[in-house]
């Protein structure tokens, strides 16, 4: 596991969480039925409850010590430039592995791309694509 990079295992709860944050809808509902909502975090501490309170199974390094949340509007560009450490210790990877790991989901012509997939399978897969997105740090 690198140490650059953070890690999760259920990018769909963590994509639930963003559009959640997002939109002020719940994506998570109880046995009862009933909707689960999580703050939106305002510090690491507070993101790593939520993650692990939502099931996300994430694994964040212990380097990650600030959190920065952004909304920004639909007629905006939002240009994430990350850190040379991240673009460095990723081109060392390569370099050293071999092949781009991609997460499984996008390998084996996933339902939610079919367009005749049903809309919880389209909309399960574009959980996990914000999942990933908000992660993905070039990783």
């Amino acid at each position: 596991m690198s140490d650059l990079f953070m890690k999760i295992e259920n990018l769909d709860v963590l994509g639930k969480l963003v559009k959640s944050w997002s939109t002020k809808k719940p994506y998570f509902w109880d046995a009862d039925g009933k909707p689960l909502t999580w703050p939106e975090p305002k510090t690491m501490a507070e993101f790593r409850k939520v993650l692990q309170a939502a099931g996300a199974g994430a694994h964040i390094p212990a380097g990650i010590k600030r959190l920065r949340v952004v909304h920004y509007d639909a007629d905006e560009l939002v240009l994430r430039v990350p850190p040379k450490e991240l673009i460095e210790g990723k081109e060392k990877q390569l370099k050293k592995d071999g092949g781009y790991p991609l997460p499984a989901f996008y390998q084996n012509d996933p339902p939610g791309m079919d367009p005749a997939a049903t809309p919880e399978q389209k909309l399960e897969f574009h959980a996990l694509r914000i999942g990933d997105y908000t992660i993905a740090h070039c990783n």
